[in-house]
């Protein structure tokens, strides 16, 4: 379902005629609104400093929270610079070679060291697409019942 061609890691896991497979790739199109935006002079940006800035990109920062405003910024030109990067975490549930179910998470900033973080993203997207199998296979004996 998913061409993704950036993989960063896969692991897949079989029981029977269930496969499961995790897969962490690059997100290049992460919406990161939520920390700010680059921008052209406004009167609450931040000017950005001249040795962090590449030619033709914007001069300041508008940061989404005033209070975080640096810190979201260094997070920022980090990212831009390709210091840190966003990924996504795919979940595939596989029911004798069709694919059945997945879930994902996309924009996820990190540089790949906090393991723990990971490990909990992979276990909840597992635990959503079971569920999500189950619910397909409780609709599925409904319908068959009513026949």
């Amino acid at each position: 379902m998913f061409n993704c061609h950036d993989i960063v890691s896969e692991k897949t896991r079989k029981l029977n005629n269930t496969t499961i497979n995790v897969k962490w790739v690059y997100d290049f199109d992460a919406d990161l609104s939520y920390l700010g935006e680059f921008c052209n002079e406004k009167p609450s940006a931040i000017k950005r400093k001249p040795e962090n800035i590449r030619r033709n990109e914007y001069r300041y920062f508008l940061p989404a929270n005033p209070e975080y405003g640096q810190s979201d910024l260094r997070l920022m030109e980090d990212i831009s610079n390709g210091n840190m990067s966003c990924m996504g975490c795919i979940v595939e549930m596989t029911y004798l070679g069709e694919i059945t179910t997945n879930s994902s998470l996309w924009g996820i900033i990190g540089d790949n060291t906090d393991t723990n973080y990971c490990k909990d993203v992979e276990k909840e997207l597992r635990l959503e697409t079971i569920y999500d199998l189950k619910e397909k296979v409780n609709k599925l004996r409904k319908t068959l019942n009513r026949r």
